[in-house]
């Protein structure tokens, strides 16, 4: 009993450094001249609420600083929308003030490997060199290991607060799997 007890404690342990690992990505902003924000699947073409953290993080982001193009990112994920998660988020943006000529889509991606291997695409034909990824807290850490796998050296931002770490803690707990996914896929393809 007492190595049942000892072998759950330390379970329960590590389920808690990988939280405090996942939330506790570095996170900075300024000075980019684009803003990617990635998609998350939308059912009914209606925004997750995932994904508007993401959007409004954005939104608060772009009032601030000036940047030169928008990217938002995602295909058709979902069986219920008729629009691409980016063409959701391009309705998005646009209805809250920002100007659709700023806004680029990468509407063909459907998990985040290919949201960074098409808006590498993008960028270079954009030319643009420094960009800043905007996504939820559970997220920043492997997106983190895509770019570099990519040799992309984008900044990244995300709403970091015990109340939207509290709402993405289910999303936490499914990332350890997706973690380690993606590390597969990118041990897998050469895109270096």
């Amino acid at each position: 009993m007492l190595l049942l007890s000892m072998c759950l404690a330390l379970l329960v342990s590590l389920l808690i450094l990988f939280i405090i690992w996942i939330h506790t990505a570095p996170l900075e902003h300024g000075g980019e001249e684009a803003i990617v924000i990635l998609g998350y699947t939308c059912d009914n073409n209606e925004i997750h609420p995932l994904l508007l953290d993401r959007l409004n993080t954005a939104l608060r982001l772009i009032r601030l600083n000036s940047y030169k193009s928008i990217i938002v990112t995602g295909g058709s994920v979902s069986q219920t929308s008729s629009l691409t998660e980016a063409e959701i988020m391009k309705d998005y943006l646009i209805q809250n003030g920002i100007h659709r000529d700023k806004i680029l889509m990468e509407r063909e991606s459907r998990d985040t490997i290919e949201n960074l291997v098409n808006c590498k695409r993008i960028m270079e034909r954009e030319n643009i060199r420094s960009f800043l990824m905007i996504s939820n807290s559970f997220h920043i850490r492997r997106i983190t290991m895509i770019a570099q796998a990519l040799r992309l050296e984008p900044a990244f931002y995300a709403s970091r607060n015990v109340w939207s770490i509290t709402r993405q803690f289910t999303r936490t707990l499914k990332e350890m799997k997706l973690f380690m996914f993606t590390y597969r896929e990118l041990k897998k393809h050469a895109w270096h």
